[in-house]
């Protein structure tokens, strides 16, 4: 099946975790737009998302909780909620707006982290600087009036190079990759903001004992070792079903896909 709408490359997807939605995609485009599919009744977009600012959106995320209600869009700094229980085919007015940065996001992802409510959870952001950031989407329910700019955690800043890709790892819910250009595969505790381990995709691995003096923020130090021409710079990652987030694959710029033991 081709699902056909946007008029320009296709940048991110996001799948909606909610059990009542069945299979409803949303997909960001280079053309400014998110749009909304439900595969199983048409080849064509049920819904059309336009964040306010024109420019490509390069990351998509449902709301935490599988509930199904609001979806976040990231385009150059900025992240956008939306609500998607208000009516319209085409849907152009948000519920907040967010800047973790200064510089593009290239990734973002929702989670809840255990005994948090439904509703509440964290979002992260990947980005140029090289940065990730996590939001308490708590902070979004306040009054906007009041509080304008929900404050980000910046979490340690251990990548030397382009955050590439986010991934939550499957059973457990306070832990989170990050792949970036800096040849990095970086094991985080979220609660914490610290590196748990740093694996390198050109093949060492620092492990850290949940102290983040184990992990080397040393950016010249970190990159050392990374061959001149064709580097393994890690662009996305993913985990091996059926492995319970003990394996992930990773597709890293020599041209070939890593496969991974996370607790190595």
């Amino acid at each position: 099946m081709l699902l056909t709408g946007h008029r320009d490359d296709v940048l991110s997807l996001a799948v909606d975790p909610s059990p009542s939605s069945s299979t409803r995609l949303a997909s960001g485009s280079a053309d400014a737009s998110v749009r909304l599919w439900d595969p199983s009744r048409a080849p064509r977009c049920a819904r059309c998302v336009i964040p306010p600012a024109r420019e490509a959106v390069n990351a998509v995320a449902f709301s935490p909780g599988g509930c199904g209600e609001g979806l976040f869009v990231a385009a150059g700094a900025v992240v956008w909620e939306f609500d998607l229980r208000m009516d319209g085919v085409v849907l152009r007015s948000h519920r907040r707006e967010t800047a973790p940065t200064a510089d593009e996001i290239n990734h973002i992802v929702v989670t809840t982290l255990p005994g948090a409510p439904t509703n509440s959870g964290l979002l992260l952001a990947a980005d140029d600087q090289p940065d990730v950031s996590s939001l308490d989407l708590s902070l979004l329910s306040r009054d906007p009036s009041r509080f304008p700019s929900p404050r980000w955690r910046r979490l340690r800043r251990i990548h030397s190079n382009i955050v590439s890709e986010l991934a939550l790892r499957p059973n457990h819910p306070t832990e989170l990759l990050s792949v970036g250009l800096d040849c990095n595969i970086i094991r985080w505790d979220l609660p914490r903001g610290k590196p748990r381990s740093i694996i390198r995709t050109t093949g060492s691995h620092d492990a850290d004992d949940g102290d983040a003096n184990g992990a080397d923020d040393d950016p010249a130090r970190a990159a050392s070792g990374v061959q001149c021409f064709n580097p393994p710079l890690a662009h996305s990652i993913s985990f091996v079903e059926g492995t319970g987030g003990a394996r992930a694959v990773v597709a890293v710029g020599s041209g070939e896909v890593l496969e991974v033991d996370v607790e190595e």
